[in-house]
């Protein structure tokens, strides 16, 4: 493959672009399938090992660089790009499902389907708009309950049968669209390799989750398609996948579970998360989820078919380990082998349409965990903090019943817990925390304490998803055309400065930015963000008529780098977004630090009563323990978009962390920031700066930010 110049990766129409993208995907999936054939030689082989790792090392670099290539020339050329016009979106061998597997299936039992699932459907139904909308497809959405018993009342339930042997009818969302009902005791009617008689059985005695761990299989298999639990719900990059719904399609080698033989493993389907069952892709007649399910006939046959009921704790819970084992645990066996993570195809840059930059979520609340990680045969008690967290938590819960005006009322009864990961498709509103081992899972938890909290955090984060929805451009789209995704990017969330005002708690707060956009500081940035940054100087002073004539005859933006970016680059802070450029920046430092920076003027002589002049008034109204900021601008084109917020919350973030007692700044009269500083609660301090007022006919004002604890 010629070796491209990522920066020069220009093209002039869509048709070039779709032969180039073509050109170069295809080039990938073959270098993916050279490494599956290295690796197979290396196993079957008695080559040197030394020989077959750097041979290995070398093909996965090589691959790297041609994803980083093709990615960025995406990126240079975005407003030609279009799902439908390419092939594929996965760096790896894949297919495509089919129009008749555009389906999302999930399962509700025991009860009529609750209003958090109306809420999680009703979301992706606005992500299946917006791919309809750009790219004209279009998906449906089933839910699988056991019979019409189950939605007997339901209001929200209106039969129907039409002529579908499974379906008894719909609930309508809020998108007024319709969401199929199912009858899993009809599907199961006319498939005799199921034992019906049992399942009923597990039906009538509650055990929901194993009898759905174990149909999830069976519809995947049965129809293709996506399952997906009632309440997952989508994230930005849903739309992504949505735009072009395609499973891996490759042969790995292996050694095999039960001989050690190395075996052949077609790896042809996918699941959402590490060793998460809740949401699964795959085609229909997948070969190996029909081998999965006959396992699990297997291990059902040989379970004892009088089932404990669940007032017999003891018993009822030794038998659900049992079932628990012979249904997911067949599932588990197979990770690593026929299925592979969506988020690891993200995070191995094998998705070539998203960021790479992490962003900011909500992971849970401290002291709500699990304190026993069955996987690794490990306990974790809470820390002291935690149990003062736990305990809060509780007791301002029960002083109100239980009972939240609002599912967002909960951050004020604990501190959240965030967290920076790559960007998801989806969400499982679940309590986790930093130690995954300790996530909380109902089948695992013995603390009806935090099995409720549990249900108010889901609540909680599917409110917070939802308000983020609402926001422009919160949804990855994939027909440049009409998208301004890689040009305009989410704004600050109004409840995401809400989560961020937590100061009771007196935790490090993280400040919360749009999606996809990110803070670089110091040792971080590259030659061309400093550039920018000197470049931006001009915007906040009147530092050309400073430059002019300066000692080193450098053009302005070079001498501003030399003189006041570079001596200041450990404490510049940059906010970039989803392709690197750069939104604004700000430097930040305590008085103290100030004073230990050697500055070197290389403006005219002329200059140097203005500088004695300007540094006087900053000593004169400054102490050393201040948080100083020397300098903060946005580029011209982004502003509007309440970056300054985020980068303002940034700083008091900076300062709390210093342990300054104040944040100081200068900002000249005629400049529109100084209402914004107003606005925000700085004010002024002595008297202004006038001696440059016979040049600029302007002022400098001192402000303080005293609000910071």
């Amino acid at each position: 493959m010629t070796n491209l110049n990522a920066e020069n990766q220009m093209v002039t129409n869509q048709e070039h672009f779709r032969q180039e993208y073509e050109r170069q995907l295809k080039n990938l999936k073959r270098e993916f399938q050279d490494q599956i054939e290295w690796q197979k030689y290396c196993v079957e082989s008695n080559a040197d090992n030394l020989v077959k790792h750097i041979r290995l090392k070398q093909l996965e670099s090589d691959f790297a660089i041609k994803i980083e290539q093709l990615r960025s020339f995406v990126a240079h050329n975005f407003c030609y790009f279009n799902a439908n016009e390419i092939s594929s979106i996965l760096a790896i061998p894949s297919q495509m499902l089919s129009s008749d597997e555009l389906v999302f299936h999930r399962i509700w039992l025991g009860s009529h389907l609750p209003q958090l699932a109306f809420e999680s459907i009703n979301q992706w139904e606005q992500a299946f708009e917006v791919t309809q909308h750009d790219l004209g497809l279009k998906y449906h959405s089933v839910v699988w309950v056991w019979d019409v018993g189950q939605v007997d009342g339901d209001q929200n339930f209106i039969a129907s049968e039409l002529n579908d042997s499974y379906l008894i009818g719909y609930y309508l969302t809020n998108t007024q669209r319709r969401a199929l009902v199912k009858s899993l005791k009809r599907l199961l009617e006319n498939h005799s390799e199921i034992d019906a008689e049992f399942m009923q059985q597990l039906i009538n005695k509650r055990y929901f989750v194993d009898v759905s761990d174990y149909l999830r299989e069976f519809i995947l298999y049965t129809f293709g398609g996506i399952y997906i639990d009632v309440d997952t719900v989508p994230y930005r990059a849903a739309t992504a996948f949505l735009a072009k719904p395609e499973v891996p399609d490759y042969y790995s080698y292996l050694p095999s579970t039960i001989s050690g033989e190395i075996e052949q493993i077609h790896v042809n389907w996918l699941n959402l998360l590490e060793d998460e069952n809740g949401m699964q892709i795959a085609k229909k007649g997948n070969t190996a989820l029909a081998k999965i399910i006959a396992r699990m006939n297997a291990n059902i046959s040989r379970l004892d078919k009088e089932v404990p009921d669940k007032d017999d704790v003891e018993r009822s819970r030794a038998y659900q380990l049992h079932l628990h084992d012979s249904t997911y645990g067949e599932w588990y066996s197979e990770i690593g082998r026929s299925f592979v993570a969506y988020n690891d195809i993200i995070a191995k840059n094998y998705l070539l349409v998203l960021s790479k930059i992490p962003e900011t979520v909500v992971l849970g609340l401290y002291g709500m965990r699990l304190i026993y990680d069955p996987v690794n045969n490990a306990k974790l008690p809470l820390t002291d903090f935690e149990e003062d967290c736990y305990r809060n938590c509780v007791r301002k819960l029960e002083s109100c019943n239980w009972n939240l005006t609002n599912p967002l009322q909960l951050q004020s009864f604990a501190p959240l817990i965030f967290t920076d990961e790559l960007i998801r498709i989806a969400y499982h509103p679940q309590l986790r925390t930093a130690d995954h081992g300790y996530d909380y899972y109902s089948f695992m938890s013995h603390d009806e304490n935090l099995d409720r909290v549990n249900d108010l955090f889901g609540a909680f984060f599917i409110t917070l998803n939802a308000e983020s929805i609402h926001y422009p451009y919160y949804w990855v789209r994939l027909n440049g055309a009409s998208s301004k995704y890689y040009r305009e990017l989410p704004f600050v969330l109004p409840i995401c400065e809400q989560i961020e005002r937590q100061r009771e708690h007196n935790l490090p707060r993280k400040s919360i930015l749009p999606n996809g956009i990110r803070y670089i500081r110091g040792d971080g940035l590259t030659e061309q963000h400093k550039n920018q940054i000197a470049e931006l100087l001009f915007e906040t002073s009147y530092l050309e008529y400073c430059s002019y004539a300066n000692k080193l005859q450098l053009p302005k933006v070079q001498l501003q780098r030399i003189q006041n970016v570079d001596p200041m680059v450990d404490y510049c802070n940059i906010l970039i977004d989803i392709q690197g450029q750069l939104l604004g920046f700000f430097i930040g430092l305590k008085v103290s630090e100030l004073n230990q920076i050697q500055f070197v003027s290389y403006y005219r002589d002329e200059m140097k009563d203005m500088d004695a002049a300007y540094d006087a008034f900053i000593t004169k109204n400054t102490r050393d323990n201040d948080y100083f900021v020397g300098s903060l601008a946005i580029d011209k084109k982004f502003r509007g978009l309440k970056y300054f917020n985020a980068m303002f919350n940034q700083i008091v973030k900076q300062a709390r962390e210093s342990g300054a007692q104040r944040i100081v700044l200068t900002v000249w009269e005629s400049s529109p920031a100084l209402a914004l500083y107003l606005k925000k609660g700085f004010r002024k301090i002595g008297d202004s700066f006038d001696y440059a007022y016979p040049i600029f006919f302007d002022k400098l004002y001192m402000l303080e930010y005293t609000n910071l604890y």
